[in-house]
């Protein structure tokens, strides 16, 4: 049996994404990208809530990459978590939310790139660059149409 095959089912897949173990818990959220299973991302969002940084770190990552517009708001809301490294993964996930099939719409744009540049003055080099990467990013999808 391969490590995959762990994952076969909602309720195993689920299993490993409430795991206590981080590292069990990212590779699950690692394999819900590359099952591109969209119905899960509401798991992701209780995730961004944990009492452990590096989980919710990689919820924000994670959920940047297969979230939609409706994150954006969750995502903001880690931009002012006390650990850097949250801040700037999810930084990092706003600007992902653009590139994703789904992407942003121009509202959802505008509302990222407002929370994104509150981090422009953040304390961490990491949470700046991320930003600024984001927000980059963002307009390059969006043609900078009135960004």
């Amino acid at each position: 049996m391969g490590l995959l095959d762990l994952f076969r089912s909602d309720s195993s897949f689920l299993e490993r994404l409430n795991s206590a173990d981080v590292e069990t818990q990212s590779y699950a959220m690692n394999v819900l990208l590359r099952r591109n299973n969209r119905h899960l991302a509401e798991r992701l969002r209780l995730l961004l809530t944990d009492s452990r940084p590096q989980v919710r770190a990689n919820a924000a990552g994670t959920l940047g990459l297969c979230g939609g517009e409706q994150d954006v708001a969750a995502l903001g809301r880690l931009l002012h978590d006390d650990d850097w490294f949250v801040r700037s993964r999810a930084a990092s996930g706003l600007g992902y939310l653009a590139s994703t099939e789904v992407g942003l719409g121009t509202n959802g744009s505008l509302r990222a790139i407002s929370l994104l540049k509150s981090c422009l003055a953040d304390e961490s080099d990491a949470v700046r660059t991320a930003a600024r990467i984001a927000i980059d990013l963002i307009r390059e999808l969006t043609n900078g149409t009135s960004l």
